[in-house]
């Protein structure tokens, strides 16, 4: 596949066993070249960096832990492209569905990927409630209906820019999702298969207060967004 005018960002933290296998698809799957790839390290205590680092894409350390510090980060030395795949480094998703995603990029300023069918095991029954309550309040606000807060996202980098997102913590994406629609920007899911995480630890489906704490999190950022002053409308360029 020839290289897309896309820079892809992968934020984690302690993904030794993985970030070698998301890195290589990125590369086979979606034509992703070496300088187009940021590995956020959020604080790992493992070989995360080192191996990233070994495999000669960007990396940047970001001491500051959570999701959208480490997104924040990324952006700050992605390299000029037109959008921005963010990507989790656990492997889980099917990078080589990111096809189906860039395969819509005249249609929406924000593709993602609505996470069907899903392996037995890979979301917890928290996790599924809280994609559910979350996209239920979207459209009690919006009255347009979505089904996934899914991480496997492309975003165009002028959109992205104009959203000006601040959460620095597991309420990126709902802020993302948010703005988006606030600013009536279009949002579109399109479907993308998901799997447990090929190795390692999962910060949040592994530890049932964990989550329980990003789920506070995501509905705190939402009630904050309920009151922040409305971002004006986005006009395409």
């Amino acid at each position: 596949m020839p290289e897309i005018d896309c820079t892809a960002i992968i934020p984690c933290r302690n993904e030794e066993h993985t970030i070698s296998l998301v890195i290589t698809d990125l590369q086979n799957h979606l034509g992703f070249s070496k300088n187009k790839i940021v590995v956020v390290d959020n604080g790992s205590s493992d070989k995360t960096r080192e191996i990233a680092e070994s495999m000669g894409v960007l990396v940047v350390s970001e001491s500051s832990k959570g999701y959208g510090s480490a997104c924040q980060a990324g952006l700050k030395i992605a390299p000029s492209s037109q959008w921005i795949l963010i990507v989790d480094g656990d492997g889980s998703d099917f990078i080589e569905d990111g096809q189906n995603l860039w395969s819509q990029r005249n249609s929406a300023e924000l593709l993602i990927g609505l996470r069907q069918p899903v392996e037995i095991g890979a979301l917890q029954p928290i996790q599924r409630f809280g994609n559910w309550l979350t996209c239920n309040l979207l459209f009690l606000v919006f009255k347009q209906r979505f089904h996934d807060m899914g991480p496997f996202r492309f975003i165009r980098r002028v959109f992205l820019d104009h959203l000006s997102l601040q959460d620095k913590t597991w309420g990126w994406n709902i802020e993302m999702h948010y703005l988006a629609l606030q600013s009536r920007g279009r949002v579109k899911e399109i479907p993308v298969r998901y799997r447990k995480r090929r190795g390692g630890t999962s910060k949040i489906s592994g530890n049932f207060w964990s989550s329980i704490r990003v789920g506070t999190r995501i509905l705190f950022t939402f009630a904050v967004l309920l009151f922040r002053k409305p971002i004006p409308p986005y006009t395409p360029k």
